[in-house]
């Protein structure tokens, strides 16, 4: 699993699977609606971030529509509750769940 918010990272992270021959799952990819191709190209998943991160640095160019974008690609990916030890877990994801349905992902994909 590979931290990799920008679209070069995102890149530079396949590139390194494809080197070294290692299983690869992109974690965050809050740019990764800009390399789909890419993506779905190397078959990796997207461990998709909370949506509502503080959008500066590498997650400057975050959307909510990348989950939608993620699944019309037909890229596999996974909505990640995030890492606060005072937000419960479970309302988190839920709650990226419903954001990413009001944002045109289909309802039985949020699930």
């Amino acid at each position: 699993m590979i931290t990799a918010q920008s679209a070069r990272d995102i890149i530079t992270a396949i590139r390194l699977r494809d080197e070294f021959g290692f299983d690869l799952i992109i974690d965050g990819g809050a740019e990764a609606y800009s390399v789909l191709e890419e993506i779905k190209t190397s078959g990796v998943t997207v461990v998709v971030h909370p949506t509502k991160v503080r959008n500066y640095g590498d997650t400057k160019h975050a959307t909510d529509t990348n989950a939608y974008k993620l699944h019309q690609a037909g890229i596999p990916f996974v909505f990640q509750s995030g890492f606060e030890g005072y937000i419960p877990k479970a309302r988190v994801v839920t709650f990226e769940a419903a954001l990413a349905v009001a944002n045109g992902l289909d309802y039985d994909a949020a699930l």
